[in-house]
């Protein structure tokens, strides 16, 4: 539905989201480094609920899923995402799919994934929530 959005509103022609998903990763990456561990074994102690026993990051936070395997281009890799080439192919690639994965997460309207996209992107979904409102009025 947000990929639909998309192409009729120009959202992220408009608000290309990519900057604010790389600071949130970076900020990501430095709290893992803290702990001297990897961004997923940071994300499974973290948000332990998200995963299931083998590390694969159960279904309905696919979403997010996907948003950290585009802004790692398909390096991190929690179960869902795509591949390198996916994301090389097109330099708005990551804002649009993780404008569609924010949308998904919040139609979804699933406390405990809203909850984790916000703590993992909070600056991305904090623009994608104003961007949002601003479209309805």
């Amino acid at each position: 539905m947000f990929h639909l959005i998309d192409n009729d509103r120009g959202v992220t022609q408009t608000f290309n989201f990519r900057s604010l998903l790389m600071e949130d990763y970076k900020e990501l990456k430095l709290q893992a480094s803290k702990y001297k561990i990897s961004i997923k074994e940071f994300l499974v102690v973290r948000h332990p609920y998200a995963f299931e026993a083998n590390g694969k990051i159960i279904a309905k936070y696919g979403g997010i899923s996907d948003i950290i395997s585009g802004v790692t281009q398909g390096k991190v890799k929690l179960g869902y995402g795509y591949p390198i080439e996916y994301w090389d192919s097109s330099k708005n690639r990551l804002s649009s799919e993780a404008w569609a994965d924010f949308g998904s997460i919040g139609f979804m309207n699933d406390q405990e994934v809203i909850g984790m996209l916000n703590d993992i992107f909070p600056r991305f979904t904090q623009d994608a929530y104003k961007i949002l409102k601003g479209l309805n009025t």
